[in-house]
């Protein structure tokens, strides 16, 4: 009986965390121009995403809450410095030595560009390098100063040569918020890393992150469609 009972609960709370990482839309508005488009969609827990995007390349993106003010909805964007990364877990590797991302659900992030490069490179000039990089439209020469790493299907990226002297930073996260989180290389071949972005994986599809600043704070919701206005309208 006993059994029963903690099988019964086990299960509720399992279903009760599955249902708890997937947030219903309210309504989601989305435009298109060609190749080019943006979405809006408001949750039911009050909280929003927008996001413009132009042929899978560049993208834009800002998260927050809303509220519900007579005929208008007023969003209040989150600060691009509350974005972090954050170690959860260090263990001793066993099938790989490197980090594995997880976004804001537990969820695996795929796409998370890393850039590794030597200790003697000062940072801003790998990022000088891998700025180019990512935004050039031919055909890309990658160079030593910095080596992009992108993590696989399991959220896992491994960088190369780990008896190396060298840093790896997290660049994409760098692209959204400015900040610069760095790990020594070296030490990857001793501890395998689990770190975790609250921001959903979804974001990271782009090589080209950044985020928007919104041109009002209030929109009108026409049918499926909306539009900024400033709060007199």
């Amino acid at each position: 009986m006993k059994i029963s009972f903690l099988l019964g609960l086990l299960i509720l709370l399992i279903f009760y965390e599955t249902y708890a990482q997937e947030k219903t839309i309210w309504k989601e508005m989305n435009k298109e121009f060609e190749n080019c488009g943006s979405s809006l969609k408001l949750y039911d827990d009050n909280s929003f995403f927008y996001e413009e995007f132009c042929e899978g390349i560049k993208f834009k993106f800002c998260i927050g809450n809303w509220t519900k003010q007579q005929d208008n909805i007023y969003l209040n964007p989150r600060t691009k410095e509350s974005f972090t990364l954050t170690v959860v877990e260090k263990n001793k590797p066993e099938n790989f030595s490197g980090i594995k991302v997880l976004d804001i659900h537990n969820k695996p992030i795929s796409k998370f560009d890393f850039i590794q490069f030597p200790q003697d490179i000062s940072l801003q000039n790998a990022l000088t390098d891998m700025d180019d990089y990512i935004s050039f439209t031919g055909k890309p020469n990658l160079t030593k100063i910095s080596m992009p790493i992108q993590s696989d299907e399991a959220g896992i990226a491994i960088p190369y040569f780990t008896n190396k002297e060298g840093q790896l930073l997290a660049y994409d996260l760098y692209q959204i918020s400015g900040t610069k989180e760095t790990f020594k290389v070296k030490s990857f071949a001793n501890t395998t890393y689990t770190v975790k972005i609250n921001l959903p994986a979804e974001i990271f599809r782009y090589s080209a992150i950044e985020y928007y600043k919104l041109p009002y704070q209030y929109i009108k919701l026409d049918g499926v469609s909306y539009e900024f206005i400033t709060k007199s309208k």
